[in-house]
């Protein structure tokens, strides 16, 4: 799983919010910061063999120090991308950056650093970094350039191709993501929002209304544009992996065959006050679970075609 804020840590872990994990002032205690940054770390150190190499040898981790820097609060409920990596290695230690990254807000909840020394558990006395762990750092350390992201082989999809690559993302562990709409003159609150999905997982699929289904929703006069000029200028954006057009009125039978782990809608529909979801019942029938992204105000397509008219 990425996201663009941990593009620099080589380690990522997962983590859900817990319904308990919230205090009295009803969100997260930043106590559990630290347990979550330790979580990352203890992943990082089993990668690079500290583990394995304590119980030949003696030589394990010991906290020195740990600090944070909490930027938002956490609430239930929440998936936790945290990641470390190694900014500074010395002869007997090694200095840890985290980040916590809140997938409900898509935004960074927090900073951290730690610097871990190696101890000797025999002796009872610090010791030197094993060479063989300190090489397994460098190597996971090593430029990510060096790691190609996956991306489809194209962008505009046949259902049947669309099918194959969500098999293929699921085999890879990649996190598959759905927003849909019918896009019609694409303006910068779409971008926004569509960038604003993709921050949540690794593919983002985005499902454009046909030209008929646009017709009996808003009327004979639209669409302006017809669905291939609209997925051609999805296709273009970068934050967007697949484009495919789906003809019913609601996006339910697409997400009961997609079945992507995120299934993106506006704000406007966020509970508890907010309009009703009709695919929520196919979305959690499979597990997967529904972001509510922000709108940008006075952005829409209705507000484009009215500033259009009015500038004759």
């Amino acid at each position: 799983m990425t996201h663009p804020e941990l593009a620099a840590f080589p380690v990522v872990v997962a983590e859900d919010v817990a319904w308990g994990d919230m205090d009295s002032f009803a969100h997260v205690s930043n106590i559990l910061f630290f347990r979550y940054f330790q979580n990352a770390r203890i992943e990082y150190m089993t990668r690079v063999g500290w583990f394995a190499a304590m119980d030949a040898t003696g030589l394990g981790p010991i906290v020195k120090s740990t600090a944070g820097t909490f930027r938002r609060p956490l609430k239930y409920p929440d998936r936790l991308l945290i990641g470390a990596r190694v900014i500074d290695v010395a002869a007997d230690r090694v200095t840890f950056a985290h980040r916590i990254v809140s997938t409900a807000l898509g935004a960074v909840a927090a900073d951290g650093e730690a610097v871990i020394v190696c101890f000797d558990y025999r002796n009872g006395a610090k010791a030197d970094l094993p060479a063989d762990v300190r090489a397994r750092i460098a190597e996971l350390e090593s430029p990510r350039a060096n790691r190609p992201a996956w991306t489809p082989r194209a962008k505009l999809l046949p259902w049947s191709e669309l099918l194959a690559m969500r098999e293929q993302a699921r085999a890879a562990g990649r996190v598959v993501v759905w927003t849909n709409g019918t896009f019609d003159l694409l303006h910068s609150g779409h971008v926004a929002s569509l960038q604003q999905a993709r921050a949540l997982g690794d593919v983002l699929v985005v499902g454009v209304n046909s030209d008929r289904s646009v017709k009996a929703y808003k009327g004979l006069s639209r669409p302006i544009l017809t669905q291939g000029e609209r997925t051609a200028m999805l296709a273009a954006l970068e934050c967007v992996d697949c484009v495919v057009v789906f003809d019913e009125d609601t996006p339910a039978e697409s997400l009961a065959k997609l079945k992507p782990d995120i299934h993106c809608k506006g704000d406007e529909y966020a509970p508890p006050h907010g309009k009703p979801v009709p695919e929520r019942a196919v979305v959690e029938g499979y597990g997967g679970r529904i972001a509510y992204l922000p709108l940008v105000p006075g952005q829409s397509t209705s507000e484009l075609l009215r500033r259009i008219a009015a500038a004759g």
